[in-house]
C-alpha cells in the first residue's frame, strides 16, 4: 500500500474538500478539517491514490505540546499499522514533543496501543483517564426542557427571567470586542493562567468559523445594556457543542443558567437533537472542575465517556523530559494560585 501523508496548514480549497469526503461521517468538533484553517491548526492527513482515507486535526499547544482530541478519523476499517507507521513519522518532522492522544472509539485505541508497544519509537510515557462529557437531550417544549433541570437549575433560570437577562447574537465587531474583554475579565478573576494573544486568537478564530460556515453560534448576555456573559457554540451533524463560556464574577445573578436555557430552546427550533457540554469529571481532587461537572450535571444530562488517553512520546525530543518540566511548571502555578488547566 503506497500511502502519502503529511502535517500542514490547510488551505481554504483543501479543507473544504476534506470536510466534503467526510460530512457522510461523524466527527466531533475537535476534528473538523474546515474549522481547523481559522483556529490554525495544522492536520495530519494520510491518502492512497488521491483519496484521504485518515486525518486529525492538531491542537498546539507550548512546549512542543500537541493533543488530539477524539481522532484520528480513519474512513476505512482496514490499513490501520501502515497509517500509523505514517502518522508517527509525520509527527516526529513536525517536531513534536509531546503528545495526548484521545481517541473516541476503543477500537482506535487498542490500535495506536497496539503499535506503539510494538515498536521503539514511539514510546508511551503512561495512559491516563480518559475524558467524559455531558450530554444533553434535546426534546420538547420550553416547559418540558425545564422540568428535566434540577430543582436548584429550574429556580435559578426563573430568577434569571425576573432580571430580565438579556440573551443575543453577537452580530458585529463592537459586540466581538464585548465578548473578549469579557474572556479576559473572567480568567483574571479565576486566577487561570493563560496567554492573552492566545486567547484572542482563538477566540477570534472560532467567531471567523462561525460567520463563515454558520456551524454554530456566539452569544452575549447583558442586563441593563452591560455584558455579564457570553458563550460560544459550535454544529456538528445534530450536536451543539459548548466551547467556551464566560461570566463577569462580580455579577450575582444566575447568567449562566440563563444562556444554556435559552440556547437549549433555540436549538430544538433548528431540530439539534443532542448538547454537549464538553468535559465532566465527579474527582474531587480537582475542586473548580468538579464545581463545573456539578454546575453541567444539575441540566438533566446522561454522561458519555471515552476510552483511555495515550501520552506517548513520538521521538526525537524526549518526551519525558517535557512531561517533568511540565509537572515542575503546573506546581509552581498551584502554589501561586493560579489555576492549572
Amino acid at each position: 500500500m503506497l500511502l502519502k501523508s503529511k502535517i500542514s496548514y490547510l488551505t481554504l480549497e483543501e479543507g473544504k474538500k476534506l470536510y466534503s469526503a467526510y460530512d457522510g461521517i461523524y466527527f466531533h468538533q475537535y476534528q473538523d478539517p474546515l474549522r481547523s484553517l481559522f483556529v490554525h491548526q495544522p492536520c495530519f492527513t494520510c491518502s492512497l491514490n488521491g483519496e484521504v482515507i485518515a486525518y486529525a486535526v492538531l491542537e498546539l499547544h507550548r512546549f512542543r505540546k500537541a493533543s488530539i482530541w477524539l481522532g484520528p478519523i480513519f474512513k476505512y476499517e482496514t490499513g490501520k499499522t501502515e497509517i500509523w507507521t505514517e502518522f508517527f513519522k509525520e509527527i516526529r518532522k513536525f517536531k513534536i514533543s509531546h503528545l495526548t492522544l484521545q481517541p473516541e472509539k476503543n477500537e482506535i485505541f487498542e490500535s495506536a496501543l497496539h503499535f506503539i508497544k510494538g515498536n521503539n519509537t514511539p514510546s508511551l510515557i503512561r495512559t491516563d483517564l480518559g475524558m467524559s462529557t455531558a450530554v444533553k437531550k434535546l426534546q420538547g417544549t420550553e416547559e418540558e426542557i425545564l422540568n428535566t433541570f434540577s430543582k436548584h437549575h429550574q429556580k435559578e433560570v426563573l430568577i434569571a427571567k425576573k432580571k430580565e437577562i438579556n440573551v443575543r447574537p453577537v452580530e458585529n465587531n463592537e459586540d466581538f470586542e464585548k465578548l473578549v474583554r469579557l474572556f479576559l475579565l473572567m480568567f483574571q478573576q479565576k486566577k487561570i493562567h493563560h496567554y492573552p494573544s492566545d486567547l484572542i486568537k482563538r477566540l477570534k478564530g472560532e467567531y471567523n468559523y462561525i460567520k463563515y460556515s454558520g456551524n454554530g453560534k456566539v452569544v452575549l448576555a447583558e442586563r441593563n445594556g452591560k455584558p455579564v456573559g457570553a458563550s460560544i457554540e459550535l454544529f456538528a451533524k445534530d450536536s451543539s457543542f459548548y466551547v467556551f463560556g464566560a461570566t463577569d464574577k462580580n455579577v450575582k445573578l444566575p447568567v449562566s443558567y440563563s444562556i444554556l436555557h435559552n440556547s437549549f430552546i433555540s436549538l430544538i427550533q433548528k431540530g439539534i437533537l443532542h448538547f454537549d457540554f464538553g468535559g465532566y469529571q465527579q474527582d474531587e481532587r480537582d475542586e473548580q472542575f468538579a464545581k463545573v461537572s456539578k454546575f453541567k450535571g444539575g441540566f438533566g444530562v446522561d454522561i458519555r465517556k471515552y476510552p483511555e488517553r495515550l501520552i506517548i512520546n513520538p521521538g526525537g525530543i524526549n518526551g519525558k523530559i517535557i512531561e517533568t518540566l511540565l509537572v515542575v511548571r503546573n506546581t509552581v502555578l498551584k502554589a501561586l494560585g493560579k489555576h492549572v488547566s
